[in-house]
C-alpha cells in the first residue's frame, strides 16, 4: 500500500502580495503554523471494514533567507497488523512560501515493503527550474535539473493549495488545472468541483466541499480512479474524508484528530 495522500501567515492585501498571488486563490490562508491532523486509513472489502494505518499532518514554521516560510509535513504508517506482511514508514515534506503558496522545498522518505526511496526537490520558482536528488533501493543516487512551469506544485504542496482555491467562483463540475512535478515529471493535473455535500462519518457531521483529482492523459482528463476528496465549506477547509475505489475493494481516509 502506497500512503500517498490524497493533503500560515496571514497575506495583508497589499498590492506586491496580490501581484504574485494567484487569482483563483482566496485573498488570504486560512490554515496556520500548529495545525495537526490526523487520519485512520480503512481498507473496504465487500461488508469488511480493516484499519489499514494511520496518516498524520502537521503544519509549523521557519525561515528562509530570513523570511517566514510554513513547512507542512506528512507521516504514513501501517498498522501493526498490516507491519506483518507489508511494513509502510512514509514522510513527506514541502516548505511553501505563505504568500504565493508555490513550494521551496520537498522532501520524500519512503519505505514500503522493504523498499527505500529517497527524493529532494529544490524548486527555484523565479527562474523555472527544479533540482532533483534521488535515490532508491534499486537505483543510485542522481541530481538532475528540469524545466517547470509557473506556479508548479509538488505532491504535498498541492494539498495545500486546493484547499486555499476559491470554489465560490467555480461552477459546478469546473476543473482547475496546475503543474504538479512528480517522480521527475512534470505533469498538468486538474481539480473538478463536484459539488457540496453533507456527510456523515463515526468522529462527525460535516458540511463539505466535494473535489476529485484528474490527471491528464494525452491531451484528455482521465476521470478513471474517481476520487473523492472532502473539504469542510468553512474557512478552516479541512480534509476530512477521502475515498478511492481499488481494483478490489475501496481505500478511505478519516479525520479522526484535529487542532488549530
Amino acid at each position: 500500500m502506497r500512503v500517498r495522500i490524497f493533503l500560515l501567515i496571514l497575506i495583508y492585501g497589499n498590492a506586491a502580495f496580490a501581484q504574485h498571488r494567484s487569482k483563483d486563490l482566496l485573498p488570504i490562508n486560512y490554515f496556520h503554523a500548529g495545525e495537526y491532523a490526523k487520519y485512520k486509513i480503512i481498507y473496504k472489502f465487500s461488508e469488511a471494514w480493516v484499519t489499514a494505518g494511520n496518516v498524520t499532518f502537521e503544519l509549523s514554521e521557519r525561515s528562509v533567507n530570513g523570511k517566514p516560510h510554513l513547512v507542512c509535513i506528512a507521516k504514513g504508517n501501517s498498522a501493526p497488523a498490516f507491519d506483518l506482511f507489508y511494513k509502510v514508514r512514509d514522510e513527506y515534506g514541502t516548505v511553501v512560501d505563505p504568500k504565493t503558496l508555490q513550494p521551496k522545498f520537498f522532501l520524500r522518505r519512503v519505505n514500503e515493503g522493504g523498499f527505500r526511496i529517497f527524493n529532494d526537490l529544490d524548486f527555484r520558482q523565479d527562474s523555472l527550474f527544479v533540482t532533483a536528488d534521488v535515490e532508491d533501493s534499486k537505483t543510485p543516487r542522481s541530481e538532475n535539473s528540469f524545466s517547470i512551469l509557473p506556479n508548479t506544485q509538488d505532491v504535498q504542496s498541492a494539498i495545500l493549495y486546493c484547499r486555499s482555491l476559491d470554489y465560490d467562483r467555480l461552477k459546478q463540475d469546473s476543473i482547475f488545472r496546475f503543474p504538479l512535478f512528480i517522480d521527475n515529471e512534470l505533469q498538468q493535473v486538474g481539480v473538478k468541483l463536484i459539488g457540496r455535500e453533507e456527510i456523515t462519518t463515526e468522529y462527525g457531521d460535516y458540511k463539505c466541499i466535494v473535489l476529485q483529482p484528474l490527471l491528464l492523459t494525452g491531451r484528455v482528463f482521465s476521470e478513471t480512479d474517481k476520487m473523492r476528496i472532502y473539504i469542510t465549506d468553512d474557512a478552516q477547509r479541512i480534509p476530512v474524508y477521502i475515498e478511492s475505489p481499488l481494483k478490489v475493494g475501496r481505500i478511505v481516509a478519516v479525520l479522526t484528530k484535529y487542532r488549530k
